[in-house]
């Protein structure tokens, strides 16, 4: 008996120490891992650039390995495997460079027994070629580890022909 109170108690203690954090709190945490995500996944600076001759997928490598550490190992393999940095890669082979504005939480559900956060989102770039501002809409589910949180499925609606003219495209 008095082991399952001690059980109870522990556990009464952990839940009661892991909501000390409010879901404001979380909701910030989780926009600003986001915006630091975006900008990896996204941003590339044109002077950091190095365009290879004939082949703008050389590029990718770079990209994930720098938006790696924003996830975990299950979500950083399918990250490898969906060709993920793809968008990014080919604008910049193509001179357009872009730039995360903003992201806006549109949606976030947290689920109380394994600690997963559940987040729609809407990221604003910005075009360098245009000078305009597109919306993308993206999902991901984050896990907390340790002080912060890492990424385990990701998902969004970022494509090339976005920011391209459809002349461009069909060259």
């Amino acid at each position: 008996m008095q082991i399952i109170l001690t059980i109870l108690f522990l556990l009464f203690s952990l839940t009661a120490c892991s909501s000390d954090i409010s879901d404001e709190e979380r909701k910030e945490q989780a926009k600003k891992l986001l915006i630091e995500f975006s900008k990896m996944n996204y941003e590339v600076r044109k002077e950091d650039y190095i365009k290879t001759p004939n082949d703008f997928t050389a590029y990718i490598s770079v990209i994930q390995n720098k938006a790696t550490p924003y996830l975990t190992k299950k979500e950083a393999e399918d990250f490898l495997k969906n060709r993920m940095g793809f968008t990014a890669a080919y604008l910049s082979y193509h001179d357009i460079f872009l730039t995360v504005e903003d992201v806006e939480i549109t949606d976030f559900k947290r689920d109380e027994a394994s600690g997963s956060i559940l987040i729609s989102y809407t990221v604003f770039l910005k075009n360098s070629s245009k000078n305009e501002i597109v919306q993308g809409a993206g999902q991901v589910t984050i896990l907390p580890d340790h002080d912060t949180f890492k990424i385990d499925r990701y998902w969004d609606d970022i494509r090339p022909r976005q920011f391209t003219n459809k002349k461009e495209e069909e060259k």
